[in-house]
């Protein structure tokens, strides 16, 4: 624990440069550049790193962006991070993709089916990088380490007794937030009393019973979705990177194996030293809503950028291509023989009835393996939307 609040920012400062760094290694490097906070400090450490090795460099700032499919402002936020660092930028708008576009392309030589219905998108901007840029700097996973909820940190406060602090705490975090009168109360006690929503199970009605019973799947789905004991402070972050160790193909997707491109990804946030200085901070204020990040970036990027609230996109793009393709897609697929082996096709519903977001995810994943059995067993039928 420090007691000049500068030293957090500055100890923070050191590991990521040390991190960026050791993955740098190169005068030619690409950054996956949004308009948030994680990718800007990344790509910032770089540029001062390349320009302090008093050697020529190139480096080129890579953006996906939807101009009129959802509402976003990524194209701005992210040309004014580019514009401050003094970048080039290549910006690629997703909106002319449809589900499933060039879908022979994305799973060509894949080890295992994609739910990924867009995929085509990421492979055609990794295809328009410069040819002599091998490196691409990412900004994963600063979500996961630096922004997590404060509720967990003032319930262990009340937990412990400790009603002194709890009450200067939040008392300072409502000021911070603006969130005091009773405007503010009325909202808490709202979300307090208001019942949770019934849990949803993800399970699917649709696999074929002999499959699901050979491989007891129901059982390793109960298994795997078991609700563990949450950490006390940092209950988001120790899910998510527990998520990204154990059960994710995370690393494995940004592999050169597997997306048959001549591209190194490197992640410098998710540095073993940057983790674990971030684990070992007060969760407040360091790591609410990317406070440290936030300080860590004031005079780096435009203060825009710097002040402004985490804000995701303002919608799912593939749910609103999915919307305007109509039930054809999900429901009109012609399932190949071999498919019948792991789906009852007959049980998988219609779009239009496939329930809750998530749920039409779900439903789509024997559309995408079907569509990567068919490119293992009939390359030429695959070609075809």
């Amino acid at each position: 624990r420090y007691r000049p609040k500068g030293d957090y920012v500055e100890h923070f400062r050191h590991l990521l440069e040390a991190a960026t760094a050791d993955r740098l290694r190169t005068d030619r490097v690409g950054v996956e550049l949004s308009g948030g906070l994680d990718s800007p400090a990344v790509a910032a450490v770089a540029k001062r790193l390349l320009e302090g090795s008093g050697r020529p460099f190139e480096m080129n700032a890579h953006t996906l962006v939807y101009d009129r499919l959802i509402p976003d402002q990524e194209r701005h936020f992210s040309g004014l991070v580019a514009e401050k660092l003094g970048i080039p930028q290549l910006v690629l708008a997703a909106d002319g993709y449809g589900l499933f576009e060039r879908y022979d392309e994305v799973l060509e030589g894949q080890p295992e089916p994609s739910n990924d219905p867009t995929a085509i998108r990421n492979v055609d901007m990794l295809r328009a990088l410069p040819a002599r840029q091998r490196v691409v700097l990412t900004g994963w996973d600063g979500d996961a380490l630096l922004n997590e909820s404060p509720k967990p940190y003032f319930r262990h406060l009340w937990k412990s007794r400790r009603y002194w602090r709890l009450l200067i705490d939040v008392a300072a975090y409502a000021l911070w937030q603006r969130r005091t009168g009773p405007l503010a109360w009325r909202d808490w006690l709202k979300a307090k009393l208001a019942k949770p929503s019934p849990a949803v199970s993800s399970y699917p009605a649709w696999l074929n019973p002999e499959f699901e019973q050979r491989l007891g799947l129901r059982a390793r789905h109960q298994q795997y979705t078991a609700t563990a004991r949450p950490h006390p402070l940092r209950p988001y972050a120790i899910r998510n990177l527990g998520f990204v160790q154990g059960s994710s193909d995370f690393f494995d997707g940004h592999d050169a194996g597997q997306t048959r491109l001549p591209i190194d990804y490197r992640h410098p946030l998710m540095d073993l030293r940057v983790v674990e200085f971030c684990l070992s901070l007060p969760p407040y204020p360091w790591c609410v809503k990317k406070h440290l990040l936030r300080e860590h970036l004031r005079g780096v990027v435009p203060e825009a950028v710097r002040t402004r609230p985490k804000s995701p996109l303002a919608g799912d793009p593939d749910m609103v291509l999915l919307a305007k393709s109509g039930t054809d897609l999900l429901d009109g697929f012609l399932a190949c023989r071999a498919l019948a082996r792991y789906v009852d096709r007959e049980k998988v519903p219609s779009a239009a009835l496939a329930g809750e977001e998530h749920m039409v995810w779900v439903h789509l994943r024997p559309l995408a393996l079907n569509r990567w059995l068919q490119t293992r067993l009939h390359p030429q039928s695959a070609a075809s939307p």
